[in-house]
């Protein structure tokens, strides 16, 4: 049986997200990772790549860093984007979003 194909998202604006947090809080990559039990190039290519991270590590680092994560329709973005403290990622709507989102 063939997988289905599961679109990734782009993970580039979470990262610089969360190195801006970082560099604001005033800590290092190896504070950040020693506390959250990665590697240090792991948290790099998260930041710098847009690495897609695990689940666990990726609500580690938004309840840290108090980032608003919001998931919208492909309508919506072409590409995903940071304001502040806000990620916005393109994609499949979750249900829970009743089409809020919808483009006119």
């Amino acid at each position: 049986m063939a997988k289905r194909p599961v679109p990734l998202y782009d993970f580039k604006a979470f990262g610089a997200a969360i190195k801006a947090a970082r560099n604001e809080y005033g800590e290092s990559r190896k504070k950040v990772s020693d506390e959250l039990y990665i590697s240090p190039r792991y948290l790099a290519n998260i930041e710098n790549k847009g690495q897609q991270p695990s689940l666990q590590v990726f609500y580690d680092l938004v309840t840290r860093y108090h980032i608003s994560v919001f998931f919208l329709g492909q309508a919506c973005l072409d590409y995903p984007v940071a304001v502040g403290r806000i990620v916005f990622f393109h994609g499949c709507e979750p249900p829970f979003m009743g089409g809020f989102f919808q483009a006119a």
